[in-house]
């Protein structure tokens, strides 16, 4: 059936019916008048005299169908990303929880389920979490306009604890400084998160290895740390001492025994 007009003013969309010629309508019509409210109970009551005169003007036999259409939610507070996570090798909520008028907001981490429960996660990395209203009979469902990008950052080792294994000493032969242990704050860094240089040394001294965090882990940077190849002492017995010294300074060495 043609409409006849848009009330655009109201709080609700109210479409009105072509009515027919009254000298020549058929014993019955109906004229579907479609609008879906959302305003307070005076405006409702305005609506209510409007719907009055509608039977006042139509034919004695015209039926009037209303369609009430699904009302869209309200948000009253955005979700936000959190822009402050560093991995601390537990779970971790990825937004704030935003707030709807009389609805339920649900959320959806990259292609998962909707839940109402807030998208969490362990691994530093970038996540994707999408939000939405839930419809119901009487409302439409609300989808976010945007999707939030939310990083966790991976933990820096810059300052962290190394415990070394077993100690060098000098033998003459290349040997390997290995490590026992990596201490980021109260999280130990997996072997397989980093590499080492600078850990091989044949000659008695102190040097410095490199541990760097790997790339595409939960952690970031590198840390340097020294590490000694310990002289070794030689003990010769007195007689050989003697002997030595005697061949090397004769007199001094018989000047010394008197």
């Amino acid at each position: 059936m043609p409409v006849r007009s848009v009330r655009k003013n109201l709080p609700y969309n109210l479409l009105l019916p072509e009515f027919p010629d009254l000298d020549k309508h058929e014993p019955e019509y109906i004229h579907p008048v479609l609008f879906s409210y959302a305003g307070s109970p005076a405006e409702f009551l305005l609506l209510s005299f409007f719907v009055s005169f509608l039977f006042c003007i139509l034919p004695a036999e015209t039926t009037v169908t209303f369609v009430i259409r699904k009302a869209d939610f309200e948000l009253t507070g955005m979700p936000q990303a959190k822009t402050d996570l560093v991995y601390d090798g537990k779970e971790q909520e990825l937004i704030t929880a935003g707030s709807a008028k009389s609805g339920t907001l649900l959320y959806k981490l990259g292609d998962g389920e909707w839940t109402e429960k807030i998208p969490s996660a362990v691994h530093a990395g970038t996540y994707d979490v999408s939000y939405k209203i839930a419809g119901d009979s009487n409302h439409n469902d609300l989808i976010g306009l945007e999707v939030l990008h939310i990083k966790i950052a991976a933990k820096s080792i810059a300052d962290a604890d190394v415990k070394l294994a077993d100690a060098l000493k000098y033998t003459g032969q290349q040997q390997k400084q290995e490590i026992s242990k990596v201490t980021a704050g109260n999280l130990e860094v997996p072997k397989d998160d980093y590499e080492v240089s600078g850990n091989q040394a044949a000659e008695a001294g102190v040097y410095t290895m490199t541990i760097t965090a790997k790339e595409g882990t939960n952690f970031t940077g590198s840390r340097e740390w020294t590490y000694v190849v310990a002289p070794v002492r030689v003990f010769i017995h007195q007689n050989i001492l003697s002997d030595l010294i005697l061949q090397k300074y004769p007199k001094a060495f018989l000047f010394n025994m008197i």
